[in-house]
């Protein structure tokens, strides 16, 4: 079977549109978002470098080296004159690509469709990144998933062409981020493990070659501190995964995915009913004990892979599953490539929806055309009941990165352009902070980016005799302090300025 066996029947064109319709219903509605987290810092980094600089020298922006994603946000930014939104279209293109290069290649597409729809709408916080201008590095990374994944499911032989061409854009990928070296790796192991009896003597040694080869690309890319995992790994683990799982509903949406994946294990009916009932008997407990029920999904996918001999798989899965032990402080974003991996295996193997019905045609029509008509009425200010108060985190999101250009381009213009702005509120990593999951008075961005970006405004340093002015999020008050700007707010109530008689 050809890796890209993508038929241009309507049918199909339909399924493909409804795989990437969760992951698009939240990109249109929160499209465009102002600078959000570090895009303060590399806005101010890429208005004073210029293009060889970001090619070889290290801008402080990133712990390892990444020239290609550098290169690929500066030249988005610079081009379009100092807008942020492009390179948001990008990493929209490049998540969507993803998601159809995988619909494209695997076999049970209806199902795996409905799977992707419940994955992007249901578990989409990890995407995120999508409006981050240095969502740069992860788009890339996971169309490399989807192509591997690709290979594992359409191809199972061993190819000589497949392990180079693997080889090859693994490099490439790694200058975006050194994360596809241990996808890389992952796959080749489990490649070779299921392909023992075919391995030739010639392919062995390439393949060494390669992996030394990777190796050394990992010496280059990381500074040794980053080949460590940090003592508290554990932690920013589970804090991702907890980022993914944000409220009961998206903990049901992980339940509901969990017992669907234990319904297409080839086994007994008996095992597989069994399989429903520990899965729902734990994730209740999961969720007693506030834990992610997500868990439970990649547990469920992994047995299932395991019990295929899917090796390709199993060790792609587990390799997807500890990146975000490499952000001690905890991300949501490298959750999404073992929702990737999890998704398609969910759908191995079961054929039972993939029979030509009008009737699931007509329903998958109706799913886009809500997700389309809802999404369009969100983003016009539409209520809609349960729809709205889902989408209601996301869009007071993007108020607060408005509120702050607003209040920023307002000090600058204003009796108080001197003073510092300081805000209200810490925004430390995830897993230290109290307000990573209740956002309505979490700032949209940390101290320290906000700092260097009036700065860069300013073109010089706050006067420190004039005291500072306090900022605060979702109508939250300071304390002795007097309100001296505010900005209104639909979704996440008012932003203010506040200042203190010194």
């Amino acid at each position: 079977m050809s890796l890209l066996n993508y038929s241009k029947q309507p049918r199909t064109l339909l399924f493909g549109f409804l795989s990437i319709a969760g992951i698009s219903f939240w990109f249109l509605l929160g499209f465009p978002f102002a600078n959000h987290n570090e895009s303060y810092l590399w806005v101010v980094s890429f208005n004073r470098v210029g293009f060889l600089d970001v090619l070889w020298k290290p801008l402080g922006l990133v712990a390892n080296v990444r020239p290609l994603a550098m290169v690929t946000a500066w030249l988005g930014y610079r081009l379009s004159g100092g807008s942020i939104y492009p390179q948001q279209v990008l990493n929209y293109l490049g998540a969507a690509l993803a998601w159809l290069l995988l619909f494209s290649a695997i076999k049970e597409k209806k199902l795996f469709s409905w799977v992707s729809l419940l994955v992007g709408g249901g578990l989409f916080s990890g995407y995120i990144y999508l409006f981050h201008l240095h969502g740069v590095f992860y788009s890339p990374l996971l169309m490399f998933m989807a192509f591997l994944l690709a290979i594992s499911i359409s191809d199972g032989r061993l190819r000589t062409s497949w392990l180079v061409s693997a080889s090859a854009l693994a490099a490439i990928v790694s200058l975006y981020h050194p994360f596809a070296i241990i996808v890389y790796i992952a796959f080749v192991l489990g490649y070779f493990l299921e392909n023992l009896r075919f391995v030739t003597r010639k392919q062995l040694v390439m393949t060494f070659l390669f992996l030394v080869t990777s190796f050394g690309l990992v010496k280059m890319l990381v500074p040794n501190e980053g080949l460590h995992l940090k003592t508290n790994a554990m932690v920013g683990l589970l804090t991702s995964y907890r980022m993914v799982e944000v409220n009961l509903a998206v903990s049901v949406v992980s339940w509901l995915l969990s017992v669907a994946t234990g319904i297409t294990l080839s086994t007994s009916l008996r095992i597989r009913a069994a399989v429903g009932g520990v899965v729902t008997v734990l994730s209740f407990v999961f969720v007693w004990l506030s834990l992610p029920v997500l868990i439970i999904w990649i547990a469920v996918c992994l047995l299932k892979s395991v019990l295929i001999e899917r090796w390709t798989i199993v060790f792609l899965i587990l390799a997807a599953a500890i990146l975000p032990a490499a952000s001690p402080t905890g991300s949501p974003v490298y959750a999404v490539f073992v929702l990737m991996v999890c998704s398609c295996v969910a759908t191995l193997g079961y054929f039972s929806l993939e029979r030509d019905s009008i009737l699931h045609d007509s329903v998958a029509v109706a799913a886009l055309i809500l997700v389309i008509s809802a999404s369009a009425l969100l983003k016009a200010g539409v209520h809609l009941p349960i729809m709205s108060r889902l989408a209601n985190p996301l869009l007071a999101e993007k108020e607060k990165t408005f509120q702050m250009e607003d209040i920023v381009r307002w000090m600058l213009t204003s009796d108080f352009k001197e003073y510092r702005l300081v805000l209200s509120q810490a925004w430390g990593g995830p897993a230290a902070s109290t307000n990573a999951i209740n956002r309505a008075h979490r700032p949209p961005t940390g101290q320290h980016y906000l700092d260097a970006y009036v700065g860069a405004l300013r073109k010089h340093e706050a006067d420190s005799s004039t005291g500072p002015l306090w900022v605060s999020f979702g109508g939250e008050k300071v304390e002795g302090a007097e309100e001296v700007y505010a900005v209104p707010g639909k979704y996440n109530g008012e932003a203010s300025v506040w200042k203190r008689d010194r």
